[in-house]
């Protein structure tokens, strides 16, 4: 493990994780919290059932209270996030996430304008 945050709002552990080969790395984690991981290289086997992901995937995890890693021939790096849920409702448009349709609206017509990137 490289490094840890946590956030100052939503309290969030964000770790940026490097395996070697023929490891196995175990978190215990907060049933209660949403954990998301996005394998920036290599590949590993995740979870009970142990299966096999790649480079450029993100895995959501569902109940439970331990993240479980296992590598064989390959290095890996991942991102784990969790955080409790926000329980709000999301709208998705390319790279950008708002809360409703008309804030995506707003926000794409200020990235249109020229107007999206704040500067003081």
């Amino acid at each position: 493990m490289s490094s840890t945050v946590y956030g100052d709002y939503v309290k969030m552990l964000y770790l940026d994780v490097r395996m070697d080969k023929d490891s196995q790395w175990n978190l215990k984690v907060d049933p209660e919290d949403t954990v998301f991981i996005y394998i920036v290289q290599g590949e590993g086997f995740f979870g009970e059932s142990g299966e096999k992901f790649e480079s450029r995937r993100a895995l959501l995890f569902g109940e439970g209270d331990e993240i479980s890693v296992r590598t064989d021939e390959s290095e890996i790096r991942f991102f784990l996030h969790a955080a409790k849920p926000l329980k709000e409702p999301v709208a998705w448009g390319g790279p950008i996430v708002m809360n409703t349709k008309e804030e995506l609206d707003h926000a794409f017509k200020e990235l249109s304008d020229g107007t999206f990137i704040k500067h003081n």
